[in-house]
């Protein structure tokens, strides 16, 4: 904006880093909860409802569970309140050691939600710094988070976006870069992050449907229709993984359910049940979206339109084996949350 990086510290770490440049969310009506759902165990989020909600106390197998069999004290952390999304009673069910909510948090600061972002980083790494090695913690930030105001962000200059929806989420990813940046120099201080896999990812969307307009300004193309909106779903994910004889960007399709399988590959461990993939492996890259629609490497499949295309042209495609795979693996993951298999 004017010249000026909104999110230097991420553009930093994308181009040092791995950086998963087609890296979608796959939430359905649990939000945040899905994507941690997602992330964890490598199953789809339902169609309707949220899982937190409905299967809280099913036996899942998760990443959480496998690094607490490697020795690995496992703990979660996020400044709102301790019993949204019903998270204590998922917590358990995921595998978790201990849950840090805004109760265990000095409230120094109030923006949107909850506590500051600044905040909640700063006492995040004192918190991680007196954990038992090794440790598997899961943070969940806050200041990015939809209304997207508060006076802290308004330093920033967003010129004649100032007052829209899409002006206060760029000032609001600005103040969040900057408690990032802080967050990444934190854990080099404190020895935490030469030895650590770190990975930062997005939940869900920030610019809803009906303020299309205003994503087509901040991407500087047209949304013609539902295929474009879909394929601009992406969000941020990048991997910090030390002595790692892979860098920079991978332009694999994936999504949030491919972290947990990534991470089991990384660390010596293998999930029975997953709807991901390794995202380092030779597989072709797919994303499949909790109402049964899916991108598959070139192909994409709308489920209200039941029909395959070319992501690039729009063109028919009839790849049915593809079509089949996929909705197979859906329906899997469905099979395993409501009869808690």
């Amino acid at each position: 904006m004017n010249g000026v990086e909104v999110t230097p510290n991420l553009n930093k770490l994308a181009r040092e880093e791995i950086y998963l440049s087609n890296f979608y969310y796959q939430i359905s009506n649990g939000g945040t909860s899905d994507a941690e759902f997602a992330v964890n165990t490598s199953l789809l989020p339902l169609s309707n409802g949220a899982v937190y909600y409905l299967y809280p106390y099913n036996n899942y197998e998760s990443i959480a569970k496998h690094l607490k069999d490697l020795g690995y004290f496992t703990s979660v952390m996020h400044g709102n309140d301790e019993s949204f999304w019903n998270r204590p009673s998922m917590y358990k069910s995921l595998g978790f050691d201990k849950y840090e909510s805004i109760n265990d948090f000095t409230f120094e600061e109030k923006i949107g939600l909850g506590l500051a972002d600044d905040s909640f980083f700063k006492q995040a790494v004192g918190k991680m710094k007196g954990y038992n090695k090794p440790f598997y913690s899961f943070l969940i930030t806050l200041s990015s988070h939809y209304p997207y105001r508060d006076k802290k962000f308004e330093e920033f200059d967003v010129g004649n976006l100032k007052g829209s929806l899409l002006g206060n989420y760029l000032q609001s990813a600005h103040y969040v870069d900057r408690t990032l940046g802080d967050f990444v120099e934190n854990l080099k201080k404190e020895g935490l992050w030469d030895n650590s896999v770190v990975i930062f990812y997005g939940d869900h969307h920030a610019i809803p449907y009906g303020n299309k307009e205003e994503l087509e300004r901040a991407i500087g193309e047209k949304i013609n229709d539902d295929y474009d909106w879909t394929l601009n779903q992406r969000v941020v994910a990048i991997m910090h993984v030390p002595d790692f004889e892979i860098k920079g960007q991978i332009d694999k399709v994936c999504g949030q359910a491919d972290l947990a399988p990534t991470i089991a590959t990384l660390f010596g461990f293998e999930l029975e049940k997953s709807l991901g993939k390794n995202i380092f492996s030779n597989e072709k890259g797919y994303v499949i979206f909790p109402d049964g629609s899916f991108i598959y490497d070139d192909y994409m499949y709308l489920q209200q339109k039941g029909e395959m295309v070319d992501k690039d042209t729009k063109n028919k495609v009839n790849e049915y084996y593809i079509i089949e795979m996929m909705k197979k693996m859906y329906d899997y993951s469905s099979l395993i949350i409501r009869n808690n298999l």
